[in-house]
Parts: structure tokens; sequence; C-alpha cells
């Protein structure tokens, strides 16, 4: 049984060496031609050459190369956009400082008062014109005359049918007066700085004049005057000609300056005129204090001032005139030169002159 053995194990050495032979040979690195013995018997899988992968030629190799500088930059942008955008949603989804929350809790800091409170009037005294105009015809009947004059006489001046006729959809003709009253919560001083203007102007309405010349007054202190002919309006010194406001053309904030502190008020009366134009406008009021400035818009309840200017001419001696005759319909006071028989009747745009001939 040894003999036989040992028999066997002759016969498969030569196989088995060579085998272990070649995978060493392997690991090694050799090639077939570094090791030859014509004794052994090498299978023939082992003398197969190695085939490697082909080198791409070099014009590929500079695309990818190109591709890869290009594209990389990209993608990790790409992927920083992706990331600080899922970042900003989940930021956005937390409660932001001063802000109520979804489970009604207040803010803790309350809104600061603003620095100036305004309150804005439109005057309609006597002293503030009496004119005034629409876009389209209106008529009157001798009942809306009777009640007119009914308020008139209740209000005692204009007052009454001032509103009367403004609530017919006219205008204020020629020019009118805001009154500001101002005055301030905060415990700082507060400074006003400048008033301003921001308009729309078209032509003047000439639809229904309703006439009745002022007779002026006496001037008032804190008076300033607004053209809104001109193109960017400043706000000017106004100084008394003939009872008759009259604008100076010098910017009245260069030379004066208003301060306020808690509980004390000032009133502004801001005069405004037109001679060309329809026009619609707010006051922008610039003030600053307790470390911060802001701008207060002033308007009518809401809703733009209005104001138009009045078609002129001039009279047989020079002298500047209503042009009646733009007009479709005009109503005047007998106090203006008509002879009807109440305080306003209608007369003939083409032919009335109330200053005679």
């Amino acid at each position: 049984m040894a003999a036989s053995n040992c028999q066997g194990s002759d016969l498969l050495d030569p196989l088995a060496e060579g085998y272990i032979e070649h995978i060493l040979l392997r690991l090694a690195g050799a090639t077939e031609g570094d090791v030859a013995d014509p004794r052994r018997s090498t299978p023939k899988w082992a003398n197969k050459k190695r085939r490697l992968p082909a080198e791409k030629p070099w014009y590929k190799r500079t695309v990818i190369w190109v591709t890869t500088v290009i594209m990389a930059p990209a993608l990790v942008a790409a992927i920083t956009a992706t990331i600080t955008g899922q970042t900003q949603k989940l930021i956005d989804r937390l409660p932001k400082p001063g802000s109520s929350t979804s489970s009604g809790v207040s803010p803790s800091r309350t809104a600061e008062p603003p620095l100036l409170i305004v309150k804005a009037t439109a005057d309609t005294s006597e002293d503030a014109g009496g004119t005034w105009a629409a876009a389209g015809k209106i008529r009157l009947t001798k009942a809306a005359i009777a009640q007119w004059q009914k308020e008139m006489a209740t209000e005692g001046g204009t007052d009454g049918y001032s509103r009367f006729i403004l609530g017919l959809g006219a205008v204020t003709a020629h020019g009118m007066v805001i009154d500001l009253k101002m005055s301030t919560l905060t415990s700082q001083q507060v400074r006003l700085e400048r008033v301003r203007m921001a308009k729309t102007c078209t032509d003047p309405l000439s639809g229904t004049l309703f006439f009745n010349p002022p007779a002026g007054g006496p001037g008032r202190p804190g008076e300033i005057g607004f053209d809104l002919d001109q193109q960017v309006p400043i706000a000017q010194e106004v100084r008394l000609e003939n009872d008759f406001p009259e604008f100076t053309g010098r910017d009245f904030f260069r030379t004066h300056i208003q301060y306020f502190t808690k509980n004390d008020g000032y009133v502004y009366h801001v005069i405004v005129h037109t001679r060309k134009h329809y026009c619609t406008f707010r006051l922008l009021l610039d003030v600053t204090g307790d470390y911060r400035s802001e701008t207060i818009t002033v308007d009518d309840h809401g809703e733009p001032f209005r104001v138009t200017g009045v078609y002129m001419t001039t009279d047989t001696h020079g002298f500047p005139i209503e042009k009646f005759r733009a007009y479709k319909k005009v109503y005047a006071t007998a106090a203006s030169g008509s002879h009807g028989p109440d305080w306003w009747n209608e007369e003939d745009p083409k032919t009335f002159k109330p200053y005679g001939p």
C-alpha cells in the first residue's frame, strides 16, 4: 500500500509543482520567459498572454479631463444650492422675532408711536375762497338751491354750502388752505425738517363753474405756500399783499426750524394754489427725533386733496378775468354780480360779465 501511494504521488507531483510555481510567478510579477523548465508541464491556459485594457486616444483623454474640470464646480454649486435652500426652508418655519406666533402670543416689544401726530383739515371758510369747478355738468334745481342757502344760513358763512357743493362732485378752485395740527407723544424732542408734496396734475376742470370770488382776509402765523404750477413745488414763505397771500419764492424751511416736545403742539396753515392745472396731491412731512427719522403722509381721509385752476382771460382794460365761455355751465352769486333772484343763479357762460362791460 505504501508503494502504491508513492507512485500516485510521483505521478501528481510534476503537475502540482507546476501549478504552484505558476501562481508564485504571477504574484511576483514574472512573465513566461523568466522561468523555463522543460521537465515540468505547464497548463495550456498559463501560456496565454494577459490582455490589458487598450489605452484611450489622447483626444478622448483630453475631453474627459476638460469635462471633469468644468462639471465639477457646477456639481458642487448645485449641491450647495440644494443644501442652502433646504436650510432656508427650515429657517423660514421658525418664529420671527417681534412677530406673533400661531399660538396667539403677542410680541414682547410694543410698536413705537409715530414721531409726529398730524391732523389735517381743509379750510372751507370764506377766507379760503368760494369758487368751485366740476368735470361734468351739474344742474341745480330750485329745491337744491334752497337747501344750499339754508345750510349757509345755518352754518354761518360759506362752511355749510362749501360742504354741500363738494358733495356734488365739485372741486375747490384757484387754491385751498389746509390746517395741519401737529403734536408728539415721544419723550424726546422732535424736529420737523421739511414739508414736501407729491402731486399729479392735468388740465383744469371745465364742466361747471360755481363762481364766488374770495374777499381776502388777514394773514396768519405759520403760513407756508405751495405753487402747484411748478414742476417741483417747494414750501415757500408767504406774505400778505392787499389782503391776499402772496408767495415770495423763498424756501420756508431754510430759515424756519420747528421743534416739538411731548404734549406740545403747533399749527401750520398750508396754502396751495394753481392757475393752470387740476391737481391731486398729498403732503409729505419729514421728521427726525428719538434716534430715528420718518416721513408722514397727510391726505384727505385716505384720498388725495384736490384743487383746480380756472380758465382765465383779460378784460378790455387788460386785467385778468375768468373765462366763463370755457365752461358748459356757470352758477354765480349775487355778490359776484349775478342779478338773479337767488343767492346762487345760473348764468349763460357766453354772455355773463360779472364786472361790467
